[in-house]
């Protein structure tokens, strides 16, 4: 996972769409260093709020990279309050079969310190993310076969008819797209009184096909 990560703020640095001091923060923030991360921020006045306005235009949040990378609950509290983050009730798309939400990540995680934390500073375990739409023209079936999330169609103006595909998930279809969803997790959700109508042998199972249609479908 981490591998994957650092690929991407490569490609970012690359491109030239985050700076070298940007990307050093990022790398203090997957050390899970929380004293050098402050002494880098305020010896090179960057600013965290900054990091994230420019991170609109790559789909790059730094409380979603500390969480993908596990990070300790104390730099994910220093996180928060330095930034600092107002709603945790938001969501960055990647493309139109990758989205993450900040409370998603740390619950598919089992981070339940985190996930706590985050809703003690009100991300919500019901927050429904719904990214804005794409026009797919009359891409109909490839739309269908290449992602489970729910998508919207609307009528063109002409006879034919438009599709407008966007993500419009919740906490569960995140869990289940991703394939996240364990017997911790599912116990955690419940307990915060949350209804889960999701049988883990039953999901097994129908994961267990899926692999092996893949396979035939390979060979």
């Amino acid at each position: 996972m981490y591998s994957n990560i650092f690929r991407e703020l490569y490609d970012l640095v690359l491109n030239g769409n985050l700076t070298n001091e940007e990307n050093n923060v990022f790398r203090l923030i997957t050390d899970d260093n929380v004293s050098e991360l402050d002494k880098y921020l305020g010896r090179n006045n960057i600013s965290l709020k900054q990091i994230n306005s420019s991170g609109d235009k790559t789909g790059f949040d730094v409380l979603i990279l500390a969480l993908k990378t596990k990070a300790s609950l104390d730099m994910i509290k220093y996180i928060v309050n330095k930034t600092p983050y107002k709603d945790l009730n938001y969501g960055l798309v990647k493309d139109k079969n990758n989205f993450e939400v900040p409370l998603f990540i740390a619950i598919a995680n089992n981070d339940f310190q985190v996930a706590d934390y985050l809703i003690s500073k009100g991300a919500s375990l019901e927050y429904n993310f719904k990214s804005e739409p794409w026009n797919t023209g009359t891409d109909y079936v490839n739309i269908n076969k290449s992602n489970n999330l729910p998508y919207y169609s609307m009528e063109g103006q002409g006879l034919d008819l438009d599709y407008y595909y966007n993500i419009n998930a919740n906490l569960l279809d995140y869990l289940r797209e991703y394939k996240r969803l364990n017997k911790h997790n599912k116990k955690y959700i419940e307990n915060k009184g949350l209804r889960v109508d999701i049988n883990l042998h039953e999901k097994k199972a129908d994961d267990y096909r899926e692999r092996l249609i893949k396979k035939y479908m390979m060979n």
